[in-house]
């Protein structure tokens, strides 16, 4: 499989994500009635978004041969993530903390504590890192077996309450591993024939494991709707199995997502809060409010992420000469 046959994966995953975040909003407020259910659904339909983002990471720089032993030449490319990284933390650091401390600077940039989604890039970061030492390993039956006991066990953890909060590397490196082993070999095979069989499973487990928890069990909203359970996993799978195999012809509206993607999931949050300060005082737990944050949400997210790449190639062009 090429790169191309994962843009609609990737793009879902980038409304995934923005879905994840309002319907958490939402709930959170409490919408009642059947708009708890509502949202509650549309919240766990979008759990494969993060997930998939690290299947999709792991799998490309394997197909890509992004390592060929070089260790040099290999972080010098992976890690141009980092600038980008850092201006936003700072960004969010000036946003959401009033008061700067030692120990908000260090969690921002080293736990990704500046806002509730950059963790995302500092797992990103982690696995780069480790990558040389998961390109052998995770290609194997062994391999992809123990980094799933290693994810299982620290989801466990995190479900019992020892780490309530904190998204440790360990509790992805599953979907990373998972990524590398489907572009080895023909592993994934299997993986694509059954592609209905995981999605159903999935979507079975996924809904019936939330919808327990919230209504048949006392647990916090978080533990409802985390992504840090083994049935997030299986629906994964299904999800990327069933997109690969069905849509592997890139949609426009996905091809545009995707491409965007990273800016995106920065600067998404900003969008929100502003629509949130906008909207308030409104009837905003209605699905009519629900659907312009949605769409002011991606729409402005998407242009600034155009407007941004204009204005850094404009500065790449005329910093390099005409």
């Amino acid at each position: 499989m090429e790169r191309k046959t994962w843009v609609n994966v990737r793009g879902a995953a980038v409304l995934g994500v923005v879905l994840i975040h309002i319907t958490g909003l939402y709930m959170s407020q409490g919408s009642g009635g059947s708009g708890d259910a509502l949202y509650l659904t549309l919240n766990q339909l979008s759990r494969f978004a993060v997930p998939v983002f690290f299947v999709a990471s792991g799998y490309g720089l394997t197909i890509s041969h992004s390592y060929t032993g070089n260790l040099v030449t290999y972080y010098r490319k992976r890690l141009k993530l980092v600038p980008a990284y850092l201006i936003w933390t700072f960004v969010y650091l000036i946003v959401n903390h009033a008061n700067w401390t030692l120990k908000s600077i260090i969690g921002g940039i080293f736990l990704g504590n500046s806002s509730y989604h950059m963790y995302f890039i500092t797992v990103l970061i982690v696995f780069y890192l480790i990558y040389p030492m998961l390109y052998k390993f995770c290609a194997t039956y062994m391999g992809i077996s123990v980094v799933l006991l290693i994810t299982l066990a620290g989801q466990a953890l995190f479900l019992s309450g020892s780490t309530f909060g904190t998204p440790y590397f360990w509790n992805w490196i599953f979907y990373f591993g998972f990524g590398i082993f489907m572009a080895r070999g023909n592993h994934s095979v299997f993986f694509l024939k059954h592609s209905e069989a995981l999605l159903v499973l999935g979507l079975v487990a996924i809904l019936g494991t939330s919808f327990y928890f919230k209504y048949f069990s006392n647990n916090d909203l978080s533990l409802v709707t985390t992504s840090m359970r083994p049935a997030v996993i299986l629906y994964t799978i299904g999800v990327v199995a069933y997109m690969l195999t069905r849509f592997p012809k890139p949609f426009k509206v996905f091809s545009i997502l995707d491409d965007n993607s990273l800016n995106i999931y920065y600067v998404h949050p900003i969008m929100l809060a502003f629509i949130q300060k906008v909207l308030q005082g409104t009837a905003v737990k209605n699905f009519g409010a629900f659907l312009i944050m949605l769409g002011f949400v991606l729409i402005t997210s998407l242009l600034f992420s155009i407007g941004y790449k204009w204005v850094t190639q404009k500065i790449h062009y005329f910093s390099h000469g005409w």
